[in-house]
C-alpha cells in the first residue's frame, strides 16, 4: 500500500490529462518518486508503529521549539529582506510584464518623475505573504528533517531525499501564501499601468484582494498553481545547496562552530539562490504572468496555463525570450535570499538562546 499522500496527485492527473500534459509528468514523478518512494513508506510505517507502541512521540516533534526557533528566525530575517529590496521586486515584475522595459529604464524614470514610492506599492501583502511563507518553510522543514532522522536513526540527509523534503515543506504552504502573492503580483502591475499623471488613489491590499475575487471569482487566486507546484523546488534547490556550502565551510573551521560569520552567509546564500533562479526561471516568468493577467469572472475563454504562456512567448519571439528578465530576478532573488539568510544566521544566535536555552 502507497499510502494515501498519492491521491490527490493521481486525482489531479486524470482530471487534467487533457489539459496540461507537463504538470501531469511533474504531478507522476512527485507521486512516483517524492511521494511514494520505498524509504518515504518505510519512515511513514516505521512513525506510526513506534507511535503505536508508544516509542515514538510526534506531539513532542510538532511542538519542536528547534523548528520554532528556525521558522521565527526565518519570518523576521525575511520582513528585514522585504522592507530593504521590495523595489527590485517591482522592477522585475515590470521587466517581466512588458519585454521593452529595462531594469535601469525603469529606475531613471521613477526618480526622474519624483515618483520613487511607486515601487514600494504592494509591499503591503508582501510583508504578510513572505514572512508567512518562509515561517511555515523553515518550520516544517525543520519537522520533516526531524522525522527522518528519528526513523532512519540516519546521520546525514542524502541530497536526493533534501530536496524532497525540501519540496513537501514549500508545497505545504501554498494554499495561503498563492493569493497573497496574487495580490502583491497585481498591485504592483497596475501601479506599472497607472498614468503619470494619474490621481486615482491606489487600491489597498484588501480593496484588490476584494475586487479580484468579485470580478474574477476566488479561483483566480490559484490559476498559477501548476507553476507554483513546480516552483516548490526551487526553495528546496536553494537550501540543499546553502546547507551543503555551510557544511563545507563549518568544517574547514576549528572548534564546535555552529554558524556562519554574516558574508560567509550573505556569500552561501547568493550562490545558492543563483543556482536554484537560473533552473526554475522559465516556469517563474509563467507564473508572473498568470497572476499580473486580469480575467473576467465567468468568461467562457479560460485564463492561459503555464504550458500555453511558454508556448506564446517562445513563438513570438524565440526560446530565449524564456529567459527575459532574468537579470532583475537574478539581482533581486540571489539579493534578498543572500541578505535573508545571512540575518537569518545572526538572529538565530539570540532566537535559539531564547527558546531553547542552554539546549541548542
Amino acid at each position: 500500500d502507497r499510502g494515501p499522500l498519492c491521491y490527490p496527485f493521481t486525482e489531479d492527473v486524470r482530471l487534467n490529462s487533457n489539459r496540461n500534459w507537463f504538470s501531469v509528468c511533474v504531478h507522476k514523478y512527485l507521486c512516483k518518486r517524492l511521494l511514494t518512494s520505498t524509504r518515504t513508506n518505510r519512515i511513514f510505517n516505521m512513525a506510526v508503529a513506534q507511535n503505536k507502541s508508544g516509542q515514538g512521540d510526534f506531539l513532542s516533534v510538532l511542538t519542536s521549539k528547534k523548528a520554532l526557533a528556525q521558522a521565527v528566525s526565518g519570518a523576521a530575517a525575511q520582513v528585514v529582506a522585504t522592507l530593504i529590496l521590495f523595489p527590485l521586486d517591482s522592477i522585475k515584475i515590470m521587466v517581466q510584464l512588458d519585454h521593452s522595459l529595462s531594469a535601469i529604464g525603469i529606475l531613471r524614470e521613477h526618480i526622474r518623475e519624483g515618483k520613487c514610492g511607486r515601487l514600494y506599492h504592494g509591499i503591503s501583502s508582501k510583508l504578510v505573504q513572505s514572512p508567512q511563507q518562509k515561517f511555515q518553510y523553515f518550520y516544517m522543514q525543520t519537522l520533516l528533517k526531524t522525522l527522518y532522522i528519528r526513523y532512519t536513526n540516519a546521520s546525514t540527509i542524502p541530497v536526493r531525499d533534501s530536496l524532497a523534503l525540501g519540496f513537501l515543506a514549500a508545497l505545504q504552504g501554498l494554499a495561503t501564501t498563492l493569493p497573497l502573492d496574487v495580490v502583491t503580483n497585481r498591485m504592483i502591475s497596475r501601479a506599472k499601468n497607472k498614468s503619470a499623471g494619474g490621481k486615482e488613489k491606489a487600491p489597498s491590499m484588501l480593496e484588490t484582494f476584494l475586487g479580484i475575487w468579485e470580478h474574477e471569482g476566488f479561483v483566480s487566486f490559484y490559476r498559477s498553481l501548476n507553476a507554483s507546484i513546480i516552483l516548490c523546488i526551487n526553495p528546496a534547490i536553494t537550501y540543499v545547496v546553502f546547507d551543503k556550502v555551510k557544511a563545507w565551510v563549518l568544517n574547514k573551521k576549528k572548534g564546535n562552530v555552529q554558524y556562519l560569520t554574516t558574508f560567509e552567509a550573505f556569500a552561501a546564500g547568493a550562490f545558492s539562490k543563483a543556482v536554484a533562479a537560473t533552473i526554475t526561471f522559465p516556469a517563474v516568468r509563467a507564473k508572473t504572468r498568470m497572476t499580473s493577467s486580469e480575467k473576467i469572472h465567468n468568461s467562457e475563454e479560460p485564463a492561459p496555463g503555464m504550458i500555453r504562456i511558454l508556448k506564446d512567448i517562445v513563438h513570438e519571439r524565440g526560446i530565449g525570450a524564456l529567459y527575459t528578465g532574468i537579470g532583475p530576478q537574478i539581482w533581486k532573488g540571489v539579493l534578498q535570499e543572500a541578505l535573508m539568510l545571512a540575518v537569518k544566521e545572526r538572529i538565530a544566535q539570540v532566537v535559539t538562546s531564547m527558546i531553547l536555552g542552554s539546549e541548542k
